[in-house]
């Protein structure tokens, strides 16, 4: 047996692909959907440490079924762009990028790239005056800061970091609602998105299209819009309510496999010396 095998779906032609990938949206979908669930359970009854810990989960297995629905996106062809793509499926790092973009509401693609440069960075400076102390990637933190007990060190003080502070910084319910990335991926498996004939749809209609940084958010709608609409001309679409094609329409993001979505090394050191040369006049 070998795990973590997800790059092998790029060996396939496209009708097997199609097969593989929407079984995997299926069971993606539905343990996205019952972990979100058992998180809201213990919100419920004011856990929120496991609360947190359970979102954390549902959230990157959500993520993990946008992950395969840009890979249907993604051309085929001689480069290895689709198997580099895939294995983003195992990665925290990609996955949190993903769940973090269904919060976001750029205006181009290239307004887009840079959002996730940013979160990509391995350190970055933050406090009253945007360089006070030095912090590790926000994405990965906020990861392990929920589920880990670590003893750590920042600017050669050392001190325990344990989830249970942020016990004690909870008011009342934590989420009243699913996040974002459990939300759209609710809409796109209920529509039918799960099933090898909508995808080869969505192939279709995507496969094609270059996505640059001047790509517009009203072009992503436009192309959202027209693939709801080839799913009901299929006959594949589910009934639903209005508001839910809206949402996918209005919330279905830009493709990433095109980017970058690996951490983006940053010396402490370089920090430093921008901490030591910062005054007030040049805040």
């Amino acid at each position: 047996m070998r795990e973590r095998a997800i790059a092998d779906l790029d060996q396939l032609p496209d009708n097997r692909f199609f097969q593989e990938v929407a079984a995997g949206l299926q069971h993606v979908a539905e343990n996205a959907i019952t972990i979100d669930s058992d998180a809201c359970a213990l919100g419920n009854q004011d856990r929120p440490r496991g609360e947190r810990i359970l979102r954390a989960i549902a959230e990157e297995e959500a993520a993990k079924y946008l992950i395969l629905l840009d890979a249907v996106r993604c051309q085929r062809g001689g480069s290895r762009r689709l198997a580099a793509h895939l294995v983003r499926f195992n990665q925290h790092l990609a996955k949190g990028l993903y769940a973090n973009c269904c919060e976001l509401r750029p205006a181009t693609f290239g307004e887009l790239r840079a959002w996730i440069d940013r979160d990509r960075e391995q350190y970055y400076l933050d406090g009253p005056n945007d360089i006070d102390w030095i912090f590790r990637n926000s994405i990965l933190q906020q990861r392990e800061e929920s589920f880990y007990v670590d003893y750590v060190e920042n600017d050669g003080e050392h001190s325990w970091q344990s989830p249970q502070h942020n016990d004690r910084l909870r008011f009342g319910t934590f989420y009243k609602w699913s996040p974002a990335v459990i939300r759209l991926v609710t809409d796109l498996d209920a529509c039918g998105f799960s099933d090898e004939r909508a995808l080869a749809l969505v192939a279709e209609k995507w496969r094609p299209v270059e996505i640059t940084d001047e790509c517009h958010f009203m072009t992503l709608r436009t192309l959202n819009y027209e693939t709801l609409k080839a799913l009901e001309a299929a006959n594949i679409l589910r009934e639903k309510l209005d508001d839910v094609y809206r949402r996918i329409v209005d919330e279905w993001g830009f493709p990433l496999y095109s980017l970058d979505l690996g951490e983006i090394k940053i010396p402490q050191a370089g920090l430093r010396e921008r901490q030591e040369r910062w005054t007030p006049d040049n805040w």
